[in-house]
C-alpha cells in the first residue's frame, strides 16, 4: 500500500494526521510505572529505542503493552510485523482504527507524514534476514551480500533516525540474540545500528508465572545504553509480562500499592482488613476472581488523594 493511500485510509478513519505539535508529551508510557521510572520517564518521542532478547521474552509484548497506553490518550501506531504479532496484537485488543500493519519500506514516509505516535519494528532482525534468498539460492548468498544487507539496514535506520528527529514519533525496535562460534552474545547488526539508538534494554526470561497468567513470564529488564539519562544505565527491573487484561489488573494493584490502598505489614499484603497473600502475584489473581474488591481498588486508586 503507498503512503498516499495509508494517510487517506487514517483520514477516512476519522484520524489526525498532522498532530505534531499537539503532542508536547517527551515520553509515551510503557504502562508500567517502574519500568517508566528506570527508562527515564517511559519511552521517548523522536527517538529509537531497541528491546533486545532471546526468543520468547516478552519484547513483542512489551511493545504492544505500550501501544494500548498510547491509543487509550488517541495515538496512531504503525507495526512492521515481520514476526507474525499480528494475532497477539488481537489478543491484547489493540484498537483496529488506530492500528496500521505496514511494510517496511514505507516506514520512512510514514514517519514523515506526522502520523504516528508509535512506531513498532518487530523485529529488525527478521527484516534484515528477510532479504536472505530462498534455500535453492542459498549457494550464491555469499558473506558479502551479506555484509552489503547489513549497511543497507544501517542505511535505513539511519534515514529513520533522522526522520525522527522531526516528528513527535517514538520508535521501537525488537532485535534477537544470537550466539557467536565462541559462545558470546550478539544481537544481530548491533555494531551496524547502535550509533542510531538512544535506549537499548535487554530482556531476559527468569520464569513462567503460571499461577496466575496463562501465557505470561516474569522477566528481566536491565538499560544497557541510555543517552537521553545515562546516569539510569545499569538499572534493572523484574516485572511480568502478560496480555492486556492481566496487565490492567497488575497496573491497579501497582498505583494501589504505591498509594498505601493495598497495604503492607512486612509479611502479608491487606485491602481493609481482606489478606491478599504474600505476593503480588496472589494480589492479582485474588482481584481478579473478587469483582467486588477490584472495583473498590479502582475507585480508590482512580481518585487524587486516598486516606483512611
Amino acid at each position: 500500500m503507498s503512503i498516499d493511500k495509508v494517510i487517506k485510509t487514517l483520514k477516512g478513519k476519522g484520524l489526525p494526521v498532522d498532530f505534531a505539535t499537539e503532542f508536547p508529551l517527551k515520553y509515551i508510557s510503557s504502562g508500567n510505572t517502574f519500568f517508566d521510572g528506570i527508562l527515564g520517564g517511559g519511552f521517548a518521542r523522536k527517538k529509537i529505542t531497541e528491546i533486545t532478547g532471546w526468543e520468547s521474552t516478552g519484547r513483542t509484548t512489551v511493545c504492544l503493552q505500550t501501544a494500548l497506553q498510547i491509543q487509550k490518550e488517541g495515538g496512531i501506531v504503525a507495526i512492521v510485523d515481520t514476526h507474525d504479532c499480528l494475532e497477539l496484537a488481537q489478543k491484547m485488543e489493540l484498537k483496529s482504527a488506530q492500528t496500521f500493519f505496514c511494510d517496511f519500506h514505507i516506514v520512512k514516509k510514514l514517519l514523515a507524514s506526522g502520523t504516528l505516535d508509535l512506531l513498532i519494528i518487530d523485529s529488525i532482525a527478521a527484516v534484515l534476514m528477510s532479504t536472505a534468498p530462498e534455500e535453492a539460492a542459498f549457494q550464491s548468498y555469499t558473506l558479502r551480500t551479506y555484509l552489503d544487507n547489513l549497511n543497507k539496514m544501517a542505511q535505513e535506520i539511519k534515514q529513520i533516525h533522522q526522520i525522527l528527529k522531526k516528528s513527535q514519533t517514538a520508535c521501537l525496535i525488537t532485535n534477537q540474540f544470537r550466539y557467536n562460534p565462541k559462545g558470546e552474545t550478539y544481537s544481530y547488526a548491533e555494531k551496524y545500528i547502535d550509533r542510531y539508538l538512544s535506549v537499548r534494554i535487554d530482556v531476559n526470561k527468569v520464569a513462567n508465572i503460571p499461577k496466575y497468567a496463562n501465557e505470561g513470564i516474569r522477566a528481566n529488564l536491565t538499560i544497557k545504553k541510555n543517552n537521553i539519562h545515562q546516569h539510569l544505565v545499569g538499572k534493572e527491573l523484574e516485572m511480568d509480562i502478560f496480555w492486556a487484561e492481566k496487565q490492567q489488573i497488575f497496573q491497579i494493584v501497582e498505583i494501589a500499592l504505591i498509594k498505601n490502598i493495598i497495604r503492607f505489614n512486612g509479611t502479608e499484603f491487606t485491602f481493609r482488613g481482606i489478606l491478599l497473600g504474600n505476593e503480588i502475584e496472589d494480589i492479582c489473581a485474588i482481584v481478579s476472581r473478587n469483582s467486588e474488591i477490584l472495583e473498590k481498588i479502582k475507585e480508590l486508586t482512580a481518585r487524587p488523594a486516598v486516606k483512611y
